[in-house]
């Protein structure tokens, strides 16, 4: 795998019409820019190694969050919400990168709920803050 799961699940998402790339949800890669106030960002974190099949292939599950921003509580719950079905229902799902290739996400398996972070204050702006962990496992399509 040579894209970053970040830059794959946010094409996923996109594709999806979770986020937009200049509408109401904006998506993000690694960093999430004070405005808009709604926006949701995909970040690398760590995954899990599990080692090599007999045929000398080795197994990552690379870790990513996302982090949902919104104005009010239940806006951004219901669209974190949506993001976690979405996650919960890939299987073999094909994402194309534009710059990259075609990879294949074979499942996302969440860890843990939704978690809400907390509210932020910035500029006088009361905007709420959650997260979904997940690991995936993604493989270039052949």
């Amino acid at each position: 795998m040579s894209a970053p799961a970040a830059e794959i699940i946010h094409q996923l998402l996109a594709d999806a019409g979770h986020i937009e790339l200049s509408a109401d949800w904006p998506g993000y890669i690694s960093f999430m820019p004070s405005f808009p106030n709604q926006a949701v960002c995909v970040y690398d974190m760590s995954g899990e190694d599990d080692g090599r099949l007999m045929t000398g292939t080795k197994i990552d599950h690379p870790g990513i969050q996302i982090q949902v921003r919104s104005k009010t509580y239940s806006v951004g719950w219901s669209k974190a919400s949506d993001i976690a079905l979405a996650l919960d229902n890939q299987i073999k799902t094909s994402v194309a990168i534009e710059s990259d290739a075609t990879y294949i996400l074979h499942n996302a398996s969440r860890r843990g709920t939704i978690h809400p972070i907390g509210v932020d204050e910035e500029d006088g702006q009361r905007r709420h803050y959650f997260t979904i962990n997940a690991m995936v496992t993604i493989s270039t399509q052949v």
